[in-house]
């Protein structure tokens, strides 16, 4: 929890701030379908609005079920469409499913309820100002409510102090000390280079490519997946890939805010002897080791 919610005389300010990103992150991504170009690409862009709303809504429900819930995403969108005219982007009732399976799989993938709060209270965050669509008093009240309870239980911490710059060789060794606890590597070399690997996923922006990282053995039993799941506690918001369709991995590449680290088990079901017709899936694992881009198309 961001340290600003440990100030009670500042919770329904942060309230105020919370409900005012809220209503502004609803009135961007309506406005961002509305108004979206008659050039056939309104089926992504409906997917990946409702999508972002559907995460932000299944995050703020942590704090207040009202503020954001998916009848008012699912209201909001088909709203926004209907300034569409139906025959250009698939019938009403595919729009209407579109918006029903991004909401799903939204909820399912909730943002970082933590990092959200810094966000919108962060000291250095410009002002917002809520739209005319405010929520009523009573919403704001049961918000303020949730963060006072909140900072209830942190009031009387000590004054905390900036943390210590981090020895990055140190972190580092302690990451290969982690592997080495977990996975037995056929080199000393693997060891360097997974623990690398995991460090670059938390600086993507540093860098122009991004090279894949892939486990590979004759035998099965030989410790692959194992390597998935430590590797799994180390990276930026792990995304396991078992029985999610490519809809939702593009959905969720798609928002750079919150960009997932894939991770792919039996991978050879996309690009060995066992792969079927997964040709989107396969372009855009290849196109992933490039600077990030969205996606040109979800459904």
């Amino acid at each position: 929890m961001s340290t600003s919610f440990a100030q009670p005389d500042n919770s329904e300010l942060h309230a105020d701030r919370l409900i005012a990103y809220v209503e502004e992150a609803v009135a961007r991504e309506a406005a961002t379908v509305r108004d979206c170009p008659d050039d056939g690409s309104g089926h992504t862009i409906l997917n990946t609005a409702t999508f972002k709303l559907a995460t932000l809504g299944a995050a703020v429900s942590q704090l207040d079920p009202g503020l954001l819930p998916a009848d008012r995403v699912r209201h909001v969108m088909i709203d926004a469409i209907s300034r569409w005219s139906y025959t250009r982007d698939g019938t009403e009732a595919d729009q209407h499913d579109a918006i029903d399976n991004a909401i799903n799989d939204g909820w399912a993938q909730p943002r970082d309820l933590n990092a959200l709060i810094t966000t919108v209270t962060a000291d250095h965050a410009a002002e917002v100002t809520p739209t005319s669509s405010a929520p009523p008093p009573s919403l704001r009240e049961s918000t303020t409510t949730e963060l006072n309870r909140e900072a209830a239980g942190v009031q009387d911490a000590p004054e905390l102090t900036p943390a210590a710059p981090v020895d990055g060789a140190a972190l580092l060794d302690e990451v290969e000390a982690f592997h080495r606890r977990f996975n037995a590597f056929p080199s000393e070399h693997a060891y360097v280079a997974v623990t690398l690997w995991d460090a670059h996923t938390r600086l993507l922006d540093c860098f122009d490519s991004a090279p894949r990282l892939a486990f590979l053995s004759p035998e099965p039993g030989s410790g692959k997946t194992r390597a998935l799941e430590v590797i799994e506690s180390l990276v930026p918001t792990p995304m396991r890939t078992e029985n999610c369709t490519p809809a939702a991995l593009f959905r969720a590449v798609s928002d750079l805010d919150s960009r997932p680290t894939l991770l792919f088990d039996e991978i050879d079901a996309v690009f060995g002897p066992k792969a079927q017709d997964d040709e989107e899936l396969r372009g855009l694992i290849n196109a992933g080791r490039t600077t990030p881009r969205s996606p040109p198309r979800h459904e």
